[in-house]
């Protein structure tokens, strides 16, 4: 075989090893994306299928438990009208010191007041509480107008930080548990939707 044979076999060789590589990439992209597709999907028919406002909450801790990787968080309603915020779910943390806050107090005012959502990718801090421990601050929102917020503290040691899928499902949160909360507000169980009948 000649010289000039063998380093074309060499850089076939070379050229293929790049191909297959690329390939093995894309593989593991599309397969991420699918992951996170089903994600997304779990989370707006979970958040959908609940039909009162207990199963709607119970619904959107779930996924910021199992999805996003959080056992922290507070659900709050907003009262526009008396510019406070109601705390409506916890879990993982003391929930006294967020009975009601008002709006445009602290990150989570904030977010009821703007309307913009703060992230914080590295998530919250590990020895500060308050401000300081909250990953994300989530606007609910109704066409425009914030009717909620979601605030997640600490990450799950495991998790890290916040992931492209993590962003993702905030923004699914941020549409879809505001109309499911919307709609369990005006349209109560008790009133025959959804509800048992007689």
């Amino acid at each position: 075989m000649s010289a000039y044979t063998e380093e074309y076999v060499q850089r076939l060789l070379a050229e293929n090893e790049r191909l297959r590589l690329l390939v093995d990439g894309l593989k593991a992209e599309s397969e991420a994306q699918v992951s996170n597709l089903a994600s997304l999907y779990v989370a707006v028919t979970s958040v959908h299928g609940a039909l009162d406002r207990p199963s709607v909450l119970s619904s959107v801790q779930e996924i910021v438990t199992n999805l996003i990787g959080s056992e922290e968080m507070a659900i709050f309603e907003t009262d526009a009208a008396r510019g406070r915020m109601t705390l409506l779910a916890s879990m993982g943390i003391e929930p006294g010191a967020y009975q009601e806050i008002s709006i445009g107090e602290g990150a989570i005012g904030r977010a009821a007041a703007t309307g913009e959502r703060l992230i914080r990718q590295e998530g919250g801090s590990l020895t500060d509480d308050a401000d300081a421990a909250l990953t994300a601050c989530i606007p609910l929102t109704v066409a425009g107008r914030v009717v909620g917020v979601l605030a997640v503290f600490r990450l799950l040691p495991h998790k890290g930080r916040l992931d492209a899928i993590d962003i993702d499902l905030f923004d699914v949160l941020a549409a879809h548990a505001a109309s499911a909360l919307l709609f369990t507000r005006l349209y109560p169980a008790s009133d025959g939707i959804g509800g048992a009948t007689a």
